[in-house]
This record gives C-alpha cells, sequence and structure tokens, in this order.
C-alpha cells in the first residue's frame, strides 16, 4: 500500500527492528496464531474531519506491516461484512 508521505526515518528503524526480532524467533512466516484482516475497499474510508480514520494513515499502516514482516507472519483471513449482532456490541442503534 502506497500512502502519498514517505514513511518516517524513525518508523523505518522500528519496521527493521522488528522485522529482525521476527526472523531471530523463528516468526517471520505465517503459522504464529495471528490473523490479519484487510481489504483494498477500507482505503476509500474516510472518518470525519478531524477524526483519525483517513486512507492516508490506514496505507502508511500497511505499508509498515508489510516492510516489517508483521503481515507475513500472521494468517490472512478475508474480510466480510459485520451482522448486526457484532456492530450492535460496540455501536449504538442510532450509529
Amino acid at each position: 500500500a502506497e500512502s502519498s508521505q514517505s514513511t518516517s526515518t524513525r518508523a523505518q528503524a522500528r519496521a527493521w527492528k522488528t522485522k529482525a526480532w521476527l526472523e531471530a524467533n523463528g516468526l517471520q512466516s505465517s503459522g504464529s496464531g495471528v490473523a490479519f484482516v484487510s481489504d483494498a475497499r477500507m482505503l476509500l474510508h474516510a472518518g470525519p474531519e478531524k477524526h483519525p480514520e483517513r486512507p492516508a494513515r490506514l496505507a502508511e499502516i500497511l505499508k509498515q506491516l508489510e516492510m516489517s514482516g508483521l503481515e507475513a507472519a500472521c494468517e490472512r483471513v478475508n474480510s466480510r461484512e459485520a451482522t448486526r449482532e457484532e456492530l450492535l456490541r460496540v455501536h449504538t442503534e442510532q450509529h
């Protein structure tokens, strides 16, 4: 995933440090028991003004997950629409 801004030097260093840790502990491939759910449609979502949900932020997070090797260390799970019951666990009916 590409972002409109460059990844900061600090973020790159953190990603490489994480990647080295994953490799040193034999966790660089899936099978760790951790799942990762993502969908390209998520990059189209922008929250209200001044809300942190915005495409550039998610694109940067995805880029850092890939750079660090965390994405590859997780089992990929296909996304799906949330059920009404699932949504009501975290949102009010009016939301």
